[in-house]
C-alpha cells in the first residue's frame, strides 16, 4: 500500500507542475497565419530599416535596379530599330537610324555597367542616353518627356 501511495504522490506532483497551454490572442494567431500581412510587415521593415542596410545590400539593390533599367532600355532600343518615322525624308530616316544605333550602343554600355556593378559611371551613361533621346525628339518635333 505504501508503494501505491508513493506512486500516486509522485504522479500528482508531476501533473501539478504542468502548466496548461495558454491560448494565443486571436489577433496574434491571425498575424502568424496571414501571408499577406506578413509580406506587408516585411515591406514595412524594408522601408524602416533601409537606412541600416549594409553597403553590400545597397550595392545589390542598385545592381537589380540598373539591370532592370538596362533590360527596359534594351527592349525600347530594339523596338525603335524596327520603327521608321512617318512622312520623313530619306535623310531624316537616316538620322533616325543613327539615333537608334547610338541609343543601342549606350544601352549596351549600360548593360555592361549593370553586369560589372560599376555604378560610379551610371550618371554619365544615363545622361548620354537622355541626350540621345532628347536630340531625337527635337529632330522629329516630339516633346521630350520630363
Amino acid at each position: 500500500m505504501k508503494k501505491f501511495v508513493l506512486i500516486l504522490m509522485i504522479l500528482l506532483a508531476f501533473t501539478a507542475c504542468v502548466h496548461p497551454k495558454k491560448e494565443l490572442d486571436p489577433a496574434i494567431n491571425h498575424m502568424k497565419k496571414s501571408e499577406k500581412l506578413t509580406m506587408m510587415m516585411h515591406q514595412l521593415d524594408n522601408v524602416v530599416y533601409e537606412r541600416e542596410m549594409s553597403e553590400l545590400d545597397r550595392d545589390q539593390r542598385r545592381g537589380l535596379y540598373v539591370k532592370s533599367m538596362a533590360v527596359t532600355l534594351k527592349n525600347l532600343s530594339d523596338e525603335l530599330k524596327l520603327i521608321e518615322p512617318k512622312d520623313a525624308s530619306k535623310s531624316e530616316k537616316n538620322f533616325y537610324k543613327e539615333y537608334a544605333q547610338l541609343l543601342d550602343v549606350e544601352v549596351e554600355a549600360l548593360d555592361l555597367l549593370a553586369k560589372d556593378n560599376t555604378f560610379e559611371y551610371l550618371p554619365g551613361r544615363l545622361n548620354s542616353i537622355n541626350n540621345i533621346c532628347n536630340s531625337c525628339h527635337t529632330q522629329f518635333n516630339v516633346a521630350p518627356r520630363k
